[in-house]
């Protein structure tokens, strides 16, 4: 089916164009698993029609790769394969770092309410492992799943695709069990109200308050978790999934403060000096320049205080526990918690003209 091939290999050459070429782990590990299984890499190189798919990958995608490679004289290259991605295979990078088998706990929530069904269906994957359609889902999930727990750097969304061969796996499982085992249902109702407590004590955490759509959605999650355990009502479950996730997303992450650092600073930096750069240090998050449209210069301390005494920036934020520069003024200061690496933030903005943020608000 060349429609097929060739919506993989465009799928392929967009993958690479916005995440690079991590894109082909998984790909590459089903092809390999399948080797194996089939004791020969034959199946794959007598479809010609991936030869096509070639040239339709390299069309898209390497016009981007020769120009940015022009643009930065073979900077982009040595930075983003000789640092950025040999830190993430070797060592932990940017505060993500964790032991095996993190990706594996995280599933039971972002995977929820199909977790227990996803446990269930690995015994089922067991006993017919030699069905073609699991054979697939195998080899498609299992080699990159245990490389990229292996990988000290981690970040949730590195799983993300492989949960369609799980997604898979589990309907394929389902449909041959044509009801879920009572262990299932008390998995479901454990994780589902693990997550209603994260919803509701999230802000209680960060000192901050519960917001009523939290409140409510939370309080109709309980309830239909109750239907679905009492009645093995599916709709009831498609309903807890979703008054969960609508309130987790909606509610709390929508309007928690203290983790959203770039948020604040986004805010304070678009209303004081909406088209001017700006110094930051002690805070180097990729959120933040998406925030500003990348007016941002990411320096030291030492760095950014000169930039503001040379005029080269109005405003430059420095950790507050740094001494205060000469002949500037405190005109923000922004605390929170990077929630990417765990670490409390704690920053002053620091500008010459003490009426920066009074002078910008008059002129709009």
């Amino acid at each position: 089916h060349l429609r097929y091939v060739l919506l993989l290999w465009v799928a392929l050459a967009c993958g690479v164009l916005i995440k690079g070429p991590i894109i082909f782990l998984p790909v590459l590990c089903c092809i390999v698993f399948l080797s194996i299984y089939e004791k020969s890499p034959r199946w794959i190189l007598q479809q010609r029609s991936h030869f096509i798919g070639i040239i339709l990958f390299l069309c898209i995608a390497l016009p981007w790769y020769i120009l940015i490679d022009l643009k930065t004289d073979g900077a982009f290259f040595q930075e983003a394969l000789g640092t950025d991605l040999s830190k993430k295979i070797v060592s932990s990078q940017e505060s993500h770092g964790a032991p095996p088998g993190v990706f594996l706990l995280s599933t039971l929530g972002t995977f929820w309410p199909w977790t227990p069904i996803l446990i269930l269906s690995v015994v089922f994957l067991w006993k017919h492992c030699k069905e073609r359609p699991l054979i697939f889902c195998a080899a498609w999930a299992i080699p990159a799943w245990i490389l990229l727990e292996l990988v000290p750097t981690k970040l949730p969304h590195y799983v993300l695709p492989l949960f369609p061969a799980l997604a898979i796996l589990t309907a394929y499982s389902l449909e041959k069990f044509g009801k879920t085992h009572w262990f299932g249902k008390v998995l479901f109702s454990v994780i589902g109200l693990t997550l209603v407590i994260a919803m509701v004590g999230a802000p209680k955490y960060f000192n901050e308050t519960v917001h009523p759509i939290s409140l409510v959605m939370s309080i109709l999650a309980v309830a239909a978790i109750i239907i679905y355990c009492r009645r093995s009502n599916s709709i009831a479950l498609f309903v807890a999934a979703w008054l969960v996730y609508t309130g987790m997303i909606a509610g709390t992450l929508a309007h928690l403060e203290t983790p959203f650092v770039s948020t604040k600073l986004s805010k304070i930096i678009n209303s004081c000096i909406p088209e001017q750069p700006f110094a930051i240090a002690g805070y180097h998050e990729p959120s933040l320049v998406f925030l500003t449209q990348t007016k941002i210069k990411l320096v030291t301390a030492e760095q950014a205080v000169a930039l503001l005494q040379s005029n080269d920036v109005p405003l430059s934020f420095i950790p507050s526990n740094l001494e205060k520069p000469e002949n500037t003024f405190a005109i923000a200061n922004v605390t929170g918690l990077n929630y990417n690496g765990g670490d409390p933030v704690d920053l002053t903005g620091y500008a010459k003209n003490p009426d920066l943020c009074l002078e910008t608000s008059s002129q709009q």
